[in-house]
């Protein structure tokens, strides 16, 4: 078989986790609470309550005219509307340098908003803002400050709008003053400033939309991959909501278990197996690099004012009934960094003792809880909340404490057309091929030509080896191979995995028929073993007949002579021997003599490796001049005890036609043997203990050596018994049950 180095790959992986590790959160504090499981009816918390109105509707709006437009180089600059009389006078876009590989010409128009049918919430205080030219995603976050002045005790936030499907997307809030807005985005398009009282928002409450845990969310937890090691919380919130609000309001299925086993046999006990949504989560963590967006987020957001995220998660949620995206930081460590988080945001109710308020978290490191909250106080300070960077950390108690908690929105920060694309990959089954490493299933076994390593395709591979061995193969990005750390479910019902040493292979014993076992490939990381792949394999076992054999007596040192058998002690057990070889070369060392003055050395002998059960049938493969020749005999029902030559040379007399002797040798050769039963006798057969007892003649083709100056030349015989034969003097055979 093949040899790999069983460790390779775990270093080259490490390295590449260092690159990857965009990690969800930080250290310190202590969290390990598993959450609360969704009631089996899959029904809301609590049934009484109806989430509101969306506010969708058509704005009818004035004239459209320019307040600004300027070039802005690649090095950045800061877009201003200088136009009195207007309510937007004042209005700045700050693009940092390096938001975009170019000069862009950015244009900003405002049309007043003369009426519209979307609801009592909607109170628009600005008109519609548009800005050409930087509609694109941008590198960077850009700042925008919207005049508006809010009334007072009024709560005010912009929202993107969109007027061909007539809906409200919040923007991520900065702060909200009495004569501005101030918000960040990544990209453009069409934008208003509403308010709404404070009162009348607070009378809302609770203000949920439909989105639950345990119905909405995935069902896994965050628990890293290779891709993420540190955790995808982002791309796992992200991927959540974009579900609910582009595929399943459009009608599709409930998210919890939607993708369970890639959309095969459902394994409700079994996480792993849903490797192409947890494969989608990890990538849309690596495309939207969260572990640099979340450091810009927490520099932005700076300035942000605390009191005013519950009002923001509210209003948007009240305004649009959809989950919103939260984004939250740790105290910083004593390097200066924070550790960020991801979650969902669902709704805003008061608790259960009717004396605090909290915003209802899906937080992705708690599949399905819904007893995570946010609370805040009644001057809206958000109270810290305790989580982890993935859900390991969490369970072994490696929890950290939040204290920065900004509203997000949706998709004014992420490139929502890359999680378009990435979600056509998933369901199309191909997420992650070009980014995750290449892993195939391989498996040692026997077959007809020996011992032989293969690569599982399909899913299915057919043996008619009652046990196999085998292991996760990785290939890597510069070509190199290695494996994989391995957990392996035996059965589709199965609930707890085998896991296998690196260094090991897993061996499989098969039932006839069909055989279910679950490949859970891993890598580590920081201690933990996290995500690299699954595949589910069926190997099929079809076993072959089996034969009963006649009874024999045991014996010991069995020999043929003209009486029979009897007990030799001169016999080798294994040995090989080819009779008549004299004058050999003086080169030739380290050679002794049988009983039978056969000539042997070290270059015949054999090694034993028993592959298959009786009966068997007879191969000769030798290579001579580095030329292959395969002589068979093949005898009724197959299967095979392959015998494998390990030495260089192998010495053999024959007789030339002009009836001259002469001699001749292989190099480098290797002979597989293969026995019929008819030559095995059974000595001890309750242990599946045979002495193989007869001669092999075969045809072969040779190099010649004849004294004097050395002369080689090819020739085509025939060997016969009474020129080579090879005899095998108690070669002892154990044949597998």
């Amino acid at each position: 078989m093949k040899s790999f180095d069983f460790r390779r790959l775990v270093l080259f992986l490490c390295m590449l986790l260092m690159i990857f590790a965009a990690g969800c959160g930080g250290g310190g504090g202590s969290d390990g609470d598993s959450g609360t499981p969704p009631p089996a009816d899959g029904g809301s918390p609590d049934d009484n309550v109806t989430p509101p109105p969306v506010s969708t509707g058509k704005l009818v709006l004035g004239p459209e005219s320019t307040i600004a437009e300027q070039r802005v180089p690649a090095g950045g600059g800061t877009v201003q509307a200088a136009a009195p009389g207007s309510a937007l006078n004042g209005l700045t876009i700050e693009i940092p340098p390096g938001a975009y590989g170019s000069d862009r010409n950015v244009k900003v128009t405002a049309s007043n908003i003369q009426s519209h049918n979307a609801g009592p919430f909607f109170n628009p205080v600005t008109p519609l803002i548009r800005v050409e030219g930087a509609d694109v995603i941008s590198e960077q976050l850009m700042q925008v400050t919207i005049p508006a002045k809010t009334p007072q005790n009024h709560f005010a936030m912009a929202f993107f709008y969109d007027p061909e499907t007539e809906k409200f997307e919040g923007m991520p809030l900065i702060r909200q003053e009495a004569e501005a807005v101030t918000v960040a985005t990544r990209h453009f398009s069409s934008f208003v400033v509403s308010a709404i009282p404070e009162e009348t928002l607070k009378a809302q409450m609770p203000i949920t939309s439909e989105y639950l845990p345990g119905r909405d969310d995935f069902k896994f937890a965050n628990n890293g991959s290779w891709l993420a090691p540190g955790g995808h919380c982002a791309g796992q919130s992200i991927g959540a909501i974009y579900y609910y609000t582009q595929q399943q309001l459009a009608g599709e299925p409930n998210l919890y278990g939607h993708f369970d086993n890639n959309g095969e046999t459902p394994t409700p006990a079994i996480w792993q197996d849903d490797a192409n949504a947890y494969k989608f989560c990890s990538v849309l963590q690596h495309d939207i690099h969260w572990e640099d967006l979340s450091e810009k987020i927490d520099r932005s957001f700076q300035d942000a004012e605390p009191t005013q995220v519950w009002k923001a998660f509210a209003y948007s949620i009240l305004l649009t009934g959809e989950p919103q995206l939260e984004g939250m930081f740790t105290e910083p460590d004593k390097d200066g960094k924070r550790g960020g988080h991801a979650m969902v945001i669902y709704g805003v109710e008061e608790n259960d003792d009717g004396d605090q308020w909290r915003l209802l978290v899906s937080d992705p490191n708690y599949p399905a809880a819904r007893d995570r909250y946010i609370y805040f106080d009644e001057f809206g300070m958000l109270e810290p909340y305790s989580s982890a960077a993935n859900a390991q950390e969490a369970a072994a108690g490696k929890g950290s404490l939040y204290t920065q908690i900004y509203y997000i929105g949706k998709a004014a920060l992420l490139p929502w057309s890359v999680v378009d694309q990435r979600y056509e990959e998933l369901e199309e089954g191909l997420i992650g091929e070009d980014i995750f490493p290449e892993c195939t299933i391989m498996i040692s076994e026997v077959t007809d030509m020996g011992n032989q390593l293969l690569e599982i395709n399909d899913g299915f591979h057919e043996t008619t080896a009652p046990f196999v061995h085998l292991y996760s193969s990785v290939k890597t990005e510069d070509g190199a191979e290695g494996v994989a750390y391995l957990s392996v479910f035996e059965g589709l019902e199965s609930t707890t995995p085998v896991d296998v040493d690196l260094d090991k292979m897993y061996v499989a014993e098969l039932a006839e028929g069909d055989n279910w076992f679950g490949f859970y490939s891993q890598v580590d990381y920081n201690g933990y073993l996290i995500f690299l792949d699954f595949q589910w394999i069926n190997l099929y076992y079809k076993p072959q007949p089996s034969y009963d054999l006649p009874e024999y007596i045991l014996q010991e040192n069995l020999k043929r002579t003209e009486n029979g058998f009897v007990p030799d002690p001169y016999t080798v057990t294994g040995s090989i021997s080819a009779p008549n070889l004299n004058g050999m070369d003086a080169s030739i060392t380290d050679y002794s003599y049988d009983a039978n003055q056969h000539f042997s050395y070290n270059s015949v002998s054999f090694s034993a490796d028993v592959t298959a059960k009786l009966p068997f049938d007879i191969e000769i493969r030798q290579n001579v001049d580095g030329v292959w020749n395969d002589h068979a005999y093949t005898l009724p029902n197959g299967g095979q005890v392959t015998l494998t030559r390990t030495t260089e040379r192998y010495w053999l007399k024959y007789r030339k036609s002009d009836d001259s002797e002469a001699k001749g040798y292989s190099n480098k050769g290797v002979m597989h043997l293969r026995l019929d039963k008819s030559n095995l006798k059974p000595i001890a057969e309750d242990m599946g203990l045979y002495v193989f007892e007869g001669v092999v003649t075969f045809q072969y083709k040779y190099n010649t050596h004849v004294s004097g100056p050395e002369e080689g030349y090819e020739y085509d015989g025939s060997v016969w018994r009474d020129e080579l034969f090879l005899t095998f003097i108690n070669l002892f055979v154990t044949v597998p049950d």
